[in-house]
């Protein structure tokens, strides 16, 4: 926003605007370069969080989802560990 008002004032004077315009410009620069990259930096921090985040499921494809696993968990004990537990443990890797 800052940035906006320097240029508000350029065409009130031609010369100086001219002068104060190449200084404004690079003060314009490098705010922007600062603005430009700390925005990269939120945008690409973002970008990699949406990325992590697992995309919301259905009702239903969340309980298959969480049956499925819960079926390896329980194979993978042999069938020794309780099934409820196994549930639970399925909807805690599927919630993160």
């Amino acid at each position: 926003m800052a940035a906006k008002k320097p240029a508000a004032k350029k065409p009130a004077a031609k010369k100086p605007a001219t002068k104060k315009s190449a200084a404004k410009k690079t003060t314009a620069r490098s705010k922007s370069g600062v603005k430009k990259s700390s925005a990269k930096k939120t945008a690409g921090t973002a970008k990699k969080k949406t990325s992590r985040a697992k995309p919301l499921l259905s009702a239903e494809a969340y309980y298959l989802e969480v049956q499925q696993t819960a079926y390896y968990i329980a194979e993978k004990s042999n069938w020794l560990r309780d099934p409820v537990d196994c549930w639970i443990e399925a909807e805690k890797q599927i919630s993160g």
